[in-house]
């Protein structure tokens, strides 16, 4: 079975990598197309990605929008700063006017039938790295989310 790891190589990045048993194109499909990432993607505190607006190109901008289980609701929204299909996504994600805007890297490596993919974000500093990590519940969404997505990949084939 793949799992999600998750490390904190330094004092402002936290790196999540799993290897997904799919070839690389639809991997990078499942990680761009919005009817995709509707399908798999999860959120904090048990909200779920309902809609996504994305026009995926370097320069381009997206918004995903969230609904929690209470009926409460909130937008991610960021720019792709750099789009190499279907080897790497660097975005830069907005959460708002009170928190610094992180660089979220993605890379997608295909070897031996499977895509490893990598995904980098850089922090403003150590506390909000630590910050994401034990109360913005990103271990146990991106652990969710890759069930998810290991569940959609052999549907997509």
């Amino acid at each position: 079975m793949n799992t999600t790891t998750v490390s904190t190589p330094t004092d402002t990045t936290i790196v999540i990598t799993r290897a997904f048993d799919a070839p690389i194109a639809l991997v990078f499909a499942a990680h761009t197309e919005p009817a995709h990432l509707t399908s798999w993607l999860t959120g904090p505190g048990g909200f779920k990605l309902v809609t996504v607006t994305a026009d995926i190109r370097s320069g381009g901008s997206y918004v995903w929008h969230y609904e929690g289980p209470d009926g409460s609701s909130m937008d991610q929204r960021g720019e792709y700063i750099e789009v190499d299909a279907p080897h790497r996504l660097v975005m830069r994600d907005d959460w708002g006017p009170e928190m610094p805007r992180p660089i979220v890297e993605t890379t997608f490596v295909e070897t031996g039938g499977q895509t490893v993919v990598t995904i980098t974000m850089t922090l403003a500093d150590k506390a909000l790295r630590d910050h994401v990590i034990t109360q913005g519940g990103m271990v146990a969404g991106y652990t969710e989310s890759h069930a998810n997505l290991d569940a959609l990949l052999p549907g997509l084939a």
